[in-house]
């Protein structure tokens, strides 16, 4: 029974593991698929007439057309082949000399003998400019093969992405078929009482494990085609934790009944403890994964997080030294220790379940605060540039606020004192802003620059 559990724990595992491989895979695909073709399109390159022989012989279907795929960009390398060789006189860079020729300064092999060849008003051989075309010609048409193969290997990631999410749900399967749990589990209601209001409660851990995906958005400045990357990012990063997420949560209840998941802490050590190799230290494996995890995830959260405070300080909305930025690694150092200072205290303070609560708590108002803003700007600035249109406008983005403000009024009716601590430092820095400006008039500072203004 043990050996079965090991293979069920180790299936999902290894399952998750390769689906997460299959999204970032397919993500990376797409990306690389979509920046080539809009890397070939930017060069302007378009098809001659049909009545070129090369273009009809490499590409009549495309004669007068923009060059925007892999495909066309290999089949115009094709066509400058050609008709370099026919500028050249059939002649390959190898079979041509580096001086044009004296005797016969329009012959396109030239020569190699500085002796024999032409020379300018200097005295200097003159370089043989038919030779040259080839220069030219190698250097294109190999940045246009180049495309053509990094559109193909892009494709390759995709269907290598998509292989490997496909293996990582075929080892759940394989986990859950051949595992000792119980589908009965699904059926089986426990003995916990069920509400909207627990459910509310419920949210605000599990929001915890979906949290970082908005954190993208700070760097936003920095991504290279911002209004394509940032929403592709966004949508298969956060499906593929939504996948995940929903796998392990089904083994979980595969493998453990509700009345005793319910009352396990720590859900990932309980099902661990089955695993014949890790025994008694299951606990401190899962401790070991979870600190690997948080290290990774701080990555991520110390690169976004910290230039909230240097952009709120560039812009005179903060001591303006925390704007310093690092000479030698260029990166907003002085805001990077007021992030980790801060983390430290609150880590402090506190212990995970409360650390997970108040930060949601916390960050959640904005959230709908920047989602309601999409409704303020489409009827303020109608016409302005969207790269992106919210998909089910206006229904999907008035469900996240009603749910929004569900979670949050839910947690100030359930836990009061701890919700109205977190909201209770947000609220104080209404003064804390206002006790600035003030400081800033009476030494007769200038205002903030607006961000439309400063970049």
């Amino acid at each position: 029974m043990k050996r079965r559990r090991f293979w069920e724990i180790g299936g999902f595992v290894a399952g998750g593991v390769l689906i997460l491989f299959g999204v970032v895979a397919i993500f990376l695909g797409a990306s690389g698929f979509n920046t080539t073709r809009d890397a070939i399109k930017n060069e302007g390159i378009t098809f001659g007439s049909a009545d070129d022989p090369a273009v009809a012989k490499h590409a009549s279907q495309w004669a007068g057309e923009q060059v925007t795929t892999g495909d066309q960009a290999r089949a115009f390398a094709k066509i400058m082949r050609e008709h370099t060789m026919e500028s050249t006189g059939g002649l390959t860079y190898a079979q041509m000399g580096r001086f044009q020729s004296a005797a016969k300064p329009d012959d396109p092999a030239g020569t190699s003998d500085e002796a024999a060849a032409a020379k300018d008003d200097a005295g200097q051989p003159v370089a043989n400019g038919a030779r040259n075309i080839w220069v030219t010609e190698t250097a294109l048409t190999t940045a246009l093969n180049m495309s053509y193969m990094a559109e193909r290997l892009a494709v390759f990631g995709l269907v290598v992405g998509v292989a490997l999410l496909l293996t990582g749900i075929g080892l759940v399967i394989l986990a859950f078929t051949a595992g000792q749990g119980s589908w009965s589990n699904f059926a089986d209601r426990g003995t916990v009482a069920f509400s909207l209001s627990a459910i509310a409660s419920a949210m605000v851990s599990i929001m915890w494990a979906y949290d970082g995906w908005a954190d993208l958005s700070f760097m936003g400045g920095e991504v290279r085609n911002p209004g394509r990357t940032l929403p592709l990012a966004l949508i298969i990063g956060t499906s593929g934790i939504l996948l995940i997420y929903l796998l392990l949560n089904l083994a979980y209840i595969y493998l453990v009944p509700l009345d005793q998941m319910a009352r396990s802490p720590l859900i990932a050590a309980t099902a661990a403890e089955q695993i014949p190799l890790l025994g008694r230290y299951a606990g401190a494996a899962i401790s070991a994964v979870v600190m690997v995890s948080c290290f990774s995830t701080l990555i991520g959260s110390m690169m976004t997080g910290p230039r909230i405070f240097f952009a709120m300080a560039d812009r005179g909305l903060f001591f303006q030294s925390i704007a310093r930025v690092s000479p030698r690694f260029q990166s907003p150092s002085v805001a990077v220790w007021l992030a980790t200072a801060l983390g430290v205290v609150y880590v402090l303070l506190n212990d995970f379940q409360q650390l997970a609560d108040k930060f949601i708590l916390g960050i959640w108002p904005f959230y709908a605060l920047a989602v309601g803003a999409v409704f303020v700007l489409r009827r303020r600035s109608p016409d302005l540039l969207r790269p992106y249109r919210t998909w089910g406008y206006p229904v999907v983005p008035a469900l996240f606020l009603l749910a929004s403000i569900a979670m949050v009024v839910n947690a100030l009716w359930t836990d009061p004192v701890n919700t109205g601590i977190t909201f209770a430092i947000i609220l104080a820095g209404i003064p804390a802003y206002l006790a600035w400006v003030w400081w800033r008039r009476s030494r007769g500072l200038p205002e903030a620059e607006p961000a439309a203004a400063k970049y």
